[in-house]
């Protein structure tokens, strides 16, 4: 199980669970203000535009990268600029997390070209992460 909350930023995960190409993305978008129109209007992400997805422990100043998945639009897929771009993840990507018997909540951002935050830290807090007990036929 891969989703988002009602929030539009918390993902659920089952540990071991990958995106599938028509359900379960995580889709995103990069809202940015226009000052002279006065609305808000989405960036367009272009072919070479690197998204990182980040996923770390919530506790102190040091955050330990759990998954770190860094692709290029282009490498996503997609052969032509996008508004809304899709990550996908893989079995082996959600696995990493621990194997317990209870879910874990960590804190993820999403980064544009290594230096803009799209999703993140911010006043409503930080964005988050529920990873579910699972397993994969590795690991028994």
């Amino acid at each position: 199980m891969i989703k988002i909350d009602e929030d539009q930023t918390t993902i659920h995960l089952t540990r071991g669970d990958a995106t599938h190409e028509s359900y379960n993305r995580i889709a995103f978008y990069f809202p940015i203000w226009d000052d002279e129109e006065q609305e808000e209007t989405k960036y367009e992400f272009q072919l070479t535009d690197k998204i990182t997805f980040l996923v770390y422990e919530p506790k102190g100043y040091t955050k330990r990268e759990l998954l770190k998945v860094e692709k290029t639009i282009a490498q996503l897929g997609y052969i032509a600029p996008t508004e809304t771009p899709e990550l996908v993840l893989t079995s082996e990507d959600t696995s990493v997390f621990e194997l317990d018997n209870k879910k874990h909540t960590y804190n993820y951002e999403i980064i544009l070209n290594g230096d803009t935050t799209i999703l993140g830290s911010d006043d409503e807090g930080d964005k988050k992460i529920i990873v579910y007990p699972g397993g994969t036929q590795e690991d028994e």
